[in-house]
């Protein structure tokens, strides 16, 4: 009777630590696909929205406030705290003060610093998925750069 007994705890205890597991597990994947869902979202955003400031800054009959308008757009995405928007902010700022000028080499550098931008965040979005691992994102990292370069 007492090994019925205790076979009977070991077996419930067993169970209830997997069943915990689980619990932790499908909480920790709902968080996560959440998290890279927002992410993706907003670097389309972002992406949009600096599609229609390069559109604006393009546009001959488009004024400054227009201009301003379609940069503080973007600006609402971005954090000038941290480190990898910094770049993309001043290089706005610079497009914006060309504004009327020539500054197809700012728009271009934009561009870059967009593709760069969304790049990061997108492999981040993948690491946050599970989908690769930290390794492997430095790996792809590497690649990007070295295609970028040659």
């Amino acid at each position: 009777m007492d090994l019925e007994l205790l076979i009977t705890f070991t077996a419930s205890a067993i169970a209830a630590i997997f069943s915990f597991l689980s619990y932790r597990q499908s909480k920790s994947a709902i968080i996560s696909d959440v998290i890279s869902r927002q992410r993706i979202e907003w670097m389309q955003n972002v992406r949009e929205a600096t599609i229609g400031y390069i559109s604006i800054i393009r546009n001959p009959s488009s004024t400054i406030e227009m201009v301003l308008a379609s940069q503080n757009k973007v600006e609402l995405y971005l954090n000038p705290n941290n480190k990898k928007h910094k770049s993309f902010l001043n290089t706005i700022d610079i497009c914006t003060k060309q504004f009327g000028k020539d500054n197809n080499s700012n728009i271009s550098e934009l561009i870059r610093d967009t593709q760069t931008l969304l790049n990061t965040f997108w492999r981040l979005a993948k690491i946050e998925a599970g989908n690769i691992s930290k390794i492997q994102a430095k790996h792809e990292k590497k690649l990007n750069n070295i295609r970028f370069f040659t």
